[in-house]
């Protein structure tokens, strides 16, 4: 006689909670708050400080909706990283603005056009750096102040090589005031004017500087 092998007992299906249409809209909020109790409660950092409540929130619906997350092991990861935020860095200040271009200084010689004057000591003149006599008559300064300088009513150009100790009364005022400008002053003088603007100082040391200061002003 033949024995049937008896079927296997089915499985028993674990019974549904009966829940109804208004519990499952209150049943996530349900299980936040649960897990956030839970989070909240169990997890304790150095110095027993506590889950902060927005970190509970975050991890709250693991710790509520899913009992296999490691939400303990979450959070202390989290907490332990190194929390540092980049410093901003602060404009850089803006650069202060350009001091102003100081006027340029009146003309000396108030009249039109090129107007030179050089004023010497002639008793002393030998004591002077050869360089500095050779500039006094070089053939290219005086072409260049026959070339360049205003004209006067007779004809000539405009500039003067004169001794400290000169009369002056039978020059124009012009030139009178001019030579007040050299008293007083380190021999030899010069004094520059082009009518806009101008020069008076110590005579350049030599023939190139001298030309250029006269180019400066005379074109």
């Amino acid at each position: 006689m033949t024995t049937e092998p008896t079927p296997p007992a089915p499985t028993p299906t674990p019974s549904q909670p009966d829940i109804s249409p208004g519990q499952w809209l209150v049943w996530p909020f349900h299980k936040l708050f649960e897990g956030v109790s839970a989070v909240a409660g169990r997890v304790k950092f150095h110095g027993g400080k506590t889950v902060p409540v927005w970190l509970a929130l975050l991890l709250g619906v693991a710790g509520g909706l899913g009992s296999q997350v490691p939400v303990a092991s979450i959070v202390q990861t989290i907490w332990s990283l190194p929390w540092n935020f980049p410093t901003p860095t602060p404009p850089a200040p803006p650069a202060p603005p350009a001091p102003p271009t100081p006027p340029a200084p009146p003309a000396p010689i108030p009249a039109k056009g090129l107007h030179v004057l050089i004023v010497v000591d002639n008793a002393n003149i030998s004591k002077l750096p050869s360089a500095q006599v050779t500039a006094l008559t070089a053939q290219s300064v005086r072409q260049y102040l026959n070339a360049t300088c205003a004209k006067g009513v007779n004809g000539e150009p405009e500039f003067r090589i004169l001794d400290k100790n000169l009369d002056m009364s039978a020059e124009s005022q012009l030139w009178q005031d001019a030579y007040k400008l050299a008293a007083g002053k380190t021999l030899p003088f010069i004094v520059v004017s082009n009518g806009t603007t101008g020069f008076q100082g110590a005579l350049p040391a030599d023939t190139d500087s001298l030309l250029k200061l006269l180019q400066q002003y005379g074109g």
